[in-house]
């Protein structure tokens, strides 16, 4: 992904670093930018873009360049997915960064040989991956330092509503939303109104009947659709599809749930030793939340 790809770009460039290798669980470089229109659910392993048909970016194309490579400028600000991914591949192709990466490899274990300072050594243990899908035995290196860029936009955070898990409904997270067409005509509930929950929220407005985005403020900073309204947090959903509001007002039926709530992070590869917890959503102990204070 992004992160990957620019730290190898100025640690293969750094004086006295011999040896760069990237490990990446995919045929292709791209991270969350590469789109697909499966799910897990359709394939029966798990997908990691969380890209939907018409995504684009929510920021502008000025602010997000890598230095000294701008995105081409016939681009509009807010570039579509498409373009994110290829700006992608192009700078891996300029920094001639493909040779350094070993695609369909999972990395599987992360584990501290030795605590000596500033000279700890690290094993990494990995093995080639088919259809995300483990084959063959895995190996393990001995590295200096590792950097871990493996994103966070790709285990759901499902929230706790109170018949979520009963309702008869549609019920799918954001990150298996792909286009707006499956809830035509139908009532939608839009549980989280972040970024993700109001654009889709838009979206899926052109056809559905309704959409009620749940959030904790109602304030938008946009204009919503005559058919979209914010109706604050819910408390209850039953089987049915009725909907009770934390304000005791009531929706009186849904059709399915587009859940937009974020993402988990996920390290399970890193063993105990390397001394990273993760609690209420916080990685520790990160300095900036970037470098291993202990491990730097």
């Amino acid at each position: 992904g992004a992160a990957g790809l620019c730290a190898a770009r100025h640690l293969r460039q750094r004086p006295g670093i011999t040896r760069v290798c990237v490990f990446e669980q995919s045929s292709v470089v791209g991270g969350t930018w590469v789109y697909t229109e499966k799910t897990a659910k359709d394939v029966g392993f798990p997908v990691y873009s969380s890209m939907y048909t018409n995504l684009r970016t929510n920021l502008p194309k000025e602010v997000m360049p890598f230095s000294a490579f701008p995105f081409p400028s016939h681009l509009p600000s807010f570039v579509h997915h498409s373009d994110m991914l290829q700006y992608l591949e192009n700078y891996a192709r300029h920094h001639d960064l493909y040779r350094l990466i070993r695609f369909n490899t999972r990395v599987t274990m992360v584990k501290r040989r030795n605590d000596d300072g500033l000279n700890t050594k690290w094993d990494v243990s990995y093995g080639g991956v088919r259809m995300m899908q483990d084959f063959g035995r895995n190996l393990t290196d001995s590295f200096d330092k590792v950097i871990v860029c493996n994103g966070h936009y790709s285990e759901p955070l499902m929230p706790k509503v109170k018949g979520l898990d009963t309702f008869n409904g549609t019920v799918i997270h954001s990150h298996d939303y792909r286009q707006p067409v499956p809830f035509t005509s139908q009532t939608v509930l839009i549980i989280g109104a972040a970024a993700s929950g109001t654009d889709i929220g838009m979206e899926i407005s052109d056809c559905a009947k309704a959409v009620f985005l749940s959030g904790r403020s109602k304030q938008r900073d946009c204009k919503l659709p005559q058919n979209m309204s914010v109706c604050g947090t819910v408390e209850q959903l039953d089987h049915s599809g009725k909907v009770l509001l934390e304000s005791g007002k009531h929706i009186e039926k849904v059709d399915a749930v587009i859940v937009c709530t974020g993402y988990c992070y996920n390290f399970d590869f890193l063993h105990p030793n390397c001394e990273v917890q993760l609690d209420d959503h916080r990685i520790t102990p990160l300095y900036k939340h970037i470098f291993h204070t202990k491990y730097p």
